[in-house]
C-alpha cells in the first residue's frame, strides 16, 4: 500500500491511496449473499459503505445499507445502493482493486434537486 500526495500550490492537497494494483480501490457489496453494487471512482474524494439505522426519526425507517461516494471538485455526491434491511440480513463489503465499477442510481448537488445518474455510469 502506499499514498501519493497530489496538489499545487493554491490547490487543495489530495492524498492518493493505492495498494499496487492496476485499477482503482472500489467496494464490493452484498446482501445476504447476493451482489448489490461495485462501487468506486478515480475521481473520488470519499466512497462509503454504511448500515445506519435511526430509531428516534419521526418516519420509523429501519435499518438502511447505503453506499455512497463523494467528488468534491464538482461538489456531488453519488449513490449506488439505498438498501431496506431486515433482523438477519447479513451485509458484506470487500475492498478490491476495480478496473470497472457500476453506474450510479442517483446523483446530488448541494441546493441543486436529486437528478437521475446520467448514461455511461462513473469511471467505465
Amino acid at each position: 500500500m502506499s499514498v501519493a500526495s497530489t496538489g499545487a500550490p493554491g490547490r487543495p492537497h489530495r492524498s492518493v491511496l493505492t495498494f499496487g494494483g492496476t485499477g482503482m480501490i472500489a467496494y464490493e457489496v452484498y446482501l445476504n449473499g447476493a451482489k448489490v453494487c461495485t462501487a468506486g471512482g478515480s475521481e473520488l474524494t470519499a466512497l462509503t459503505g454504511a448500515v445506519n439505522f435511526f430509531p428516534n426519526r419521526p418516519d420509523k425507517l429501519g435499518p438502511l445499507l447505503t453506499v455512497s461516494g463523494v467528488v468534491s471538485q464538482a461538489e456531488e455526491f453519488l449513490h449506488w445502493a439505498h438498501c431496506d434491511l431486515r433482523v438477519g440480513d447479513r451485509v458484506e463489503i470487500r475492498v478490491v482493486d476495480a478496473t470497472r465499477v457500476d453506474k450510479v442510481i442517483s446523483r446530488d448537488r448541494p441546493g441543486h434537486a436529486s437528478c437521475p445518474a446520467e448514461p455511461g455510469g462513473l469511471s467505465q
